[in-house]
């Protein structure tokens, strides 16, 4: 941040900012997004989400032992609890709202369990008719079906998510994220299935599906929430954005059926290929998001500077909104003097955060959508600092 900001100042013959004007200028009128549908929206889902989860326990309780049922959920906690703080440690420069996260989960553990669940026993009945042998019909059901149908109704929550929230979505990390959280939903629904079915191998399974291989859901639907994201921040084009979603979906299906495959068709050989094959890539796959975190950090620092410039954040704001560790001792000082004031001093953190990235991620491909968001978030900050000032008053 600090090397950002001394490059700025050493740059005496700067050009204006085409994307971010001087703070004295009057601001371009804010089209009003359609909050009371959206928040109508994300309650809708939330409670469908709920009902579907509740619904699914209280099915596998009956079919098998309450106690059981009790002990498998709260299990299946465990690596639901261990993905979620990974996905948002890896967001912390920029997260996202908790509601949108928390909508997030409620729409893999329930929305797309329970319509998954329909599908699945759907066409199971309709493999029997033409497969009269069972097995074959499972295998089919276990390595084509279930991939398809599972990444294309998490991908259709993600689509829903991050396309309702398209203020909030600044860079393709909060695509993943939103997309490993319907992943983490779906799992540990499925997880609860899976627990009290295994009856006295349930410490296997738990090592198998919560030790081993807890981020499978999340990573598979990633490469969906990735897509959809870049193609919110990086394409003007409708055409061009379904063509990237469905790049995603179709990595997501093919890795989940690939996954599917090899445990149902080499038995003892997973093993060797869990080692070879997947724990590499899982390896991989953590370390890009790591480094896409990181490059977060850097492109906040870098999209702070032209609001700097044009007067509209201080330099001392912009070295708190850099730093992590400033952050928390900010905001846990307006905290103490009041919630409200802590609110609004995280408020104003983030949305300055999300102006950067615009400006850093958006604003080179997408130059319409990023003058708008960040027209929108410029509003928002002043209005989150005239209330801070007021609170400190």
């Amino acid at each position: 941040m600090t090397v950002a900001l001394e490059q700025f100042r050493l740059s005496s013959h700067r050009q204006a900012d085409p994307f971010v004007a001087p703070r004295g200028e009057a601001a371009r009128p804010v089209a009003t997004a359609p909050r009371v549908s959206r928040r109508v929206g994300g309650i809708a889902i939330g409670a469908i989400g709920g009902l579907g989860l509740a619904a699914i326990v209280v099915l596998i309780a009956l079919r098998g032992n309450a106690v059981a049922t009790s002990l498998a959920f709260i299990a299946a906690v465990v690596p639901l609890v261990v993905v979620a703080a990974t996905l948002c440690h890896l967001d912390r420069w920029e997260p996202e709202p908790p509601g949108l996260l928390v909508l997030a989960v409620a729409w893999g553990s329930g929305v797309a369990t329970s319509l998954a669940l329909v599908a699945s026993y759907t066409g199971q009945a309709a493999l029997v008719s033409f497969i009269p042998k069972a097995s074959q019909a499972e295998e089919l059901m276990v390595t084509i079906q279930a991939p398809l149908v599972e990444e294309a109704l998490k991908g259709l929550g993600v689509v829903v998510l991050v396309v309702g929230a398209r203020e909030k979505v600044s860079a393709p990390l909060d695509g993943i994220v939103i997309a490993g959280l319907v992943g983490a939903g779906f799992a540990f629904t499925e997880n609860i299935l899976y627990f009290v079915q295994a009856g006295e191998s349930v410490v296997v399974v738990f090592v198998l599906r919560a030790i081993a291989s807890p981020f499978c859901h999340s990573m598979f639907t990633s490469f969906t929430g990735l897509a959809v994201a870049m193609g919110l921040t990086r394409m003007s084009r409708r055409r061009d954005r379904a063509g990237v979603a469905a790049v995603g979906l179709a990595t997501a299906v093919v890795l989940h059926a690939a996954w599917n495959g090899l445990a149902t068709y080499i038995g003892a050989g997973f093993l060797v290929a869990y080692l070879a094959v997947w724990v590499p890539f899982f390896c991989g796959w953590f370390v890009v998001l790591w480094r896409v975190s990181r490059q977060e950090q850097r492109a906040i620092a870098v999209g702070l500077v032209p609001f700097v410039e044009g007067g509209w954040i201080t330099s001392g704001e912009a070295a708190l909104v850099g730093d992590l560790r400033a952050r928390r001792i900010a905001i846990g000082r307006a905290r103490r003097r009041s919630r409200a004031l802590g609110r609004d001093m995280r408020r104003f953190v983030e949305t300055a955060a999300r102006l950067a990235l615009t400006r850093s991620l958006c604003a080179p491909h997408m130059e319409e959508r990023a003058k708008t968001l960040i027209a929108e978030d410029l509003q928002r900050l002043e209005h989150v600092r005239d209330r801070l000032v007021r609170g400190n008053a």
